[in-house]
């Protein structure tokens, strides 16, 4: 890992915050990680043009209630949460991941998701 790397530390503070958040929410029990660490050389890095040899990956990983995939599809688009509603179920906005992946875009980053129902 480089000892720093040039960025908005604002902004990447309000994403890791959004995914904490997000994370903590839907975990009643079990754990929440923050793992910083370089991508696998064959992370797919595309949509950002990043090279995983260069770059540095953010993980929050929870042991929460986890989302199928449509869910998954959806739950960076503004007002939406995981279970496909704008019913607050959960409480907050819907709108921290949407936002997260706009700054992160902005910074010439992505966020991806990866999760299965009960899983986290």
């Amino acid at each position: 890992m480089p000892a720093g790397i040039e960025t908005d530390p604002q902004r990447v503070k309000q994403i890791v915050k959004n995914l904490l958040s997000n994370a903590f929410k839907f975990t009643k029990q079990g754990s929440v990680s923050l793992d910083l660490y370089r991508p696998d050389r064959k992370t797919d890095l595309s949509r950002s043009g990043l090279d995983p040899a260069e770059a540095i990956a953010i993980r929050v990983a929870d042991t929460g209630i986890g989302m199928t995939a449509e869910q998954q599809k959806v739950i960076f688009e503004a007002f939406q949460q995981a279970d496909g509603s704008t019913s607050r179920q959960y409480g907050g906005t819907g709108l921290g991941l949407s936002i997260s992946r706009e700054l992160s875009i902005k910074l010439g980053g992505q966020i991806d998701v990866a999760s299965e129902p009960s899983q986290g």
